[in-house]
């Protein structure tokens, strides 16, 4: 397998952007616009050069700030194409996303005000990160929020 990050293939962006607006009706996965914080580029995993998985982040309030004045990094998608499903793809690539978060955003300290000791996450499948390392924060119905701490 092998990673890169979106600036070496805008095609292969496209088609996972494609991908998450068909998993998820989400139109615009990478839109951090709106955000005065630099977030990092989406993740893509290829294997014999081909796209088969991706990992976008995203700028949202920190759950660990209950005035949501404090803003967090979090993974905002996680998708491996399902021909590829099973193959720690998703694991590789979040396991990336926390090599990133630390390296290029704690480290850095890229903005002023973010929460910059935690990379987080909302998923309905908590035992794929835990396994990882990641910790429970809340449980709402069948989603959980998660966190690494660096």
């Amino acid at each position: 397998m092998q990673l890169k990050s979106t600036h070496h293939s805008l095609e292969s962006l496209s088609q996972l952007t494609e991908w998450f607006s068909t998993e998820w009706n989400n139109s615009e996965p990478f839109n951090n616009a709106i955000s005065p914080f630099i977030v990092p580029e989406p993740i893509l995993a290829f294997e014999q050069n081909k796209l088969v998985a991706g990992l976008a982040f995203k700028m949202y309030p920190s759950p660990m700030d209950k005035s949501n004045q404090t803003m967090g990094l979090w993974i905002n998608a996680v998708l491996t194409h399902p021909n590829y499903r099973h193959q720690q793809f998703a694991s590789t690539l979040i396991k990336e996303a926390v090599t990133i978060a630390r390296e290029k955003y704690a480290i850095h300290k890229i903005s002023t005000n973010p929460d910059q000791k935690n990379l987080y996450v909302y998923t309905h499948l908590p035992n794929l990160y835990l396994k990882l390392g990641w910790q429970q924060i809340k449980q709402q119905d069948n989603f959980y929020v998660l966190a690494h701490t660096f």
